[in-house]
């Protein structure tokens, strides 16, 4: 069986966003989202999750905005805590874990915080399988 995943990121960045998202959703086209835990709309997205059980929502680690950085997180320990309180952030609103965590603007992929998100990735399936 193949399985086609099609995900929008940015959940919970606008309302436009979301509402762009939950339409998509709805219509049978996107199957996977990511929330963006420290956005303006965030609670929003939440509160219209309620109403699309079967979306998949993971975690959209949020670090930048755009051009703006708003984590340093070229120090292994800022990276480490800022990606931990997102993760802790997420299974506090939606009361479960995330499907699959990535992040705004391919910041997992930088080489100091790779490790960090291989590690969640690890522990957060791990936790899943138990």
């Amino acid at each position: 069986m193949k399985f086609l995943i099609v995900n929008a990121d940015d959940f919970g960045y606008s309302r436009g966003i979301n509402r762009g998202i939950a339409q998509a959703h709805q219509r049978g086209v996107l199957t996977s989202t990511g929330l963006m835990v420290n956005t303006s709309a965030t609670q929003e997205a939440v509160r219209m999750a309620r109403d699309l059980p079967k979306l998949s929502i993971g975690l959209h680690v949020n670090f930048t905005n755009e051009a703006q950085r708003l984590v340093e997180y070229e120090d292994p320990a800022v990276c480490s805590s800022e990606l931990n309180r997102q993760f802790d952030r997420f299974v506090e609103l939606m009361g479960r874990l995330p499907t699959h965590l990535d992040s705004h603007q391919h910041v997992h992929r930088e080489p100091v915080c790779l490790p960090y998100f291989k590690e969640l990735a690890s522990f957060s399936t791990a936790f899943r399988s138990a």
